[in-house]
């Protein structure tokens, strides 16, 4: 068996769409062939493993880096690569539109998940659910609002004037940062017409009240074998608009650590616990790879509360990665951070690469990242992203 990883960006936005056609935003191709490297970074060490890439990438890259990581996998561009019975596709999510893709790459039909249940479990909706049964269980408190799922206008103006301004408008399936508005200024026209296009389009509109955040964190959940086990945390900085900006590296232990400044471990743990519950009962049947629920600190008045389920991420996420880069790759002591970096252009990454890799040297010992700076993606003539790591 051959597992084949690609790293596919625009997933989100392909189940929004939900059709076997779709045509990605040029930001999210760019960033889909920039990073295509990625996987190398969370692909599985005891698997025979080939990561397939939007460009030839140079097969002795980074060689002697890889050596001293104990690296494994290959790369191979789309064009060269010929598909075998026994490979497995392990992409970054599934859509019709990727599995679409797939099929025509390999040449015939494939062996395939539920992807109405993909679809179902990454709504928003479904995380709404989730507050909803917490709260019923008197495990999230009463006194935490939650959002509201709306199909008509009447309703999200409704509910705008019972959470008061601002609050936030998100359409049910969309990508990081995207499909969000800001209601600042109550219920207007503009406010009325961005809500029914995401009508027409997706047939509801999920309203949130506007929470104090104070941190952005997930937990991060693989099924394997009918089974739901914990992989572990993540602890990530998002802009105003909710796109994802890098991930702290650093062991569970430490995160925890840093959570319990605001809430105690016990609710932590009471709150992975129950949730693990819940989501055995509906996912580990239809279900297997991994998954992470986003989730905040946030502040209300002189207290802080912990916001259990923002959204489900049905697939790989940047806090998977974060985790595997740090259990397999960096020292456990160690802490640093692992950041997205968008550049005018690829000279102005590789002026970056080449002072950062100056002023932080790398120092690798017994396979493991001891400090220093690292680039994690592959800098091609185009590109405009790259992924790194740092640990100082």
């Amino acid at each position: 068996m051959r597992n084949i990883y690609l790293f596919n960006p625009e997933n989100d936005l392909a189940v929004a769409h939900g059709k076997k056609r779709y045509d990605a935003p040029k930001a999210a191709r760019r960033l889909a062939s920039d990073m295509s490297l990625l996987p190398l970074w969370y692909a599985d060490r005891s698997a025979n493993s080939l990561i397939l890439t939007d460009s030839d990438i140079p097969i002795d890259y980074r060689n002697d880096l890889f050596e001293a990581l104990k690296i494994n996998a290959k790369w191979s561009a789309f064009g060269k690569y010929v598909y075998s019975s026994e490979d497995v596709f392990c992409p970054w999510g599934w859509s019709p539109a990727l599995a679409d893709r797939l099929e025509h790459l390999a040449g015939r039909r494939l062996s395939l998940p539920d992807l109405s249940l993909y679809r179902q479990f990454s709504g928003r909706q479904f995380a709404v659910s989730v507050l909803q049964e917490l709260q019923e269980m008197k495990v999230l408190d009463a006194s935490v609002q939650i959002p509201v799922i709306a199909s008509s206008l009447s309703s999200l103006s409704q509910t705008v004037s019972m959470f008061g301004t601002p609050c936030l408008m998100k359409s049910p399936w969309s990508g990081s940062g995207r499909g969000l508005l800001w209601v600042r200024d109550g219920w207007t026209d503009s406010v009325a017409a961005w809500c029914n296009n995401i009508l027409k389009r997706q047939g509801e509109v999920v309203c949130e009240p506007c929470y104090e955040k104070i941190q952005d964190f997930a937990m991060e959940f693989k099924v394997e074998n009918s089974q739901l086990k914990f992989v572990g945390y993540s602890y990530f900085q998002t802009d105003d608009m909710g796109t994802y900006r890098g991930n702290l590296l650093a062991s569970d232990s430490h995160i925890e650590k840093l959570l319990s400044a605001w809430i105690p471990l016990d609710e932590l743990h009471t709150i992975r616990k129950v949730l693990m519950d819940l989501l055995s009962e509906r996912l580990v049947d239809q279900y297997d790879g991994y998954f992470g629920i986003d989730m905040m600190i946030c502040k209300s008045s002189d207290r802080y509360f912990l916001h259990p389920c923002v959204e489900l991420n049905l697939r790989f996420n940047m806090g998977l990665v974060s985790h595997a880069l740090f259990e397999n790759y960096i020292q456990s002591t160690a802490v640093g951070s692992y950041v997205i970096m968008h550049g005018r252009n690829s000279d102005e990454l590789r002026t970056f690469s080449a002072q950062m890799g100056n002023d932080h040297p790398l120092v690798i010992s017994n396979a493991k990242i001891e400090k220093g700076f690292c680039p994690l993606t592959y800098i091609g003539d185009d590109s405009e992203f790259m992924a790194y790591c740092l640990i100082e």
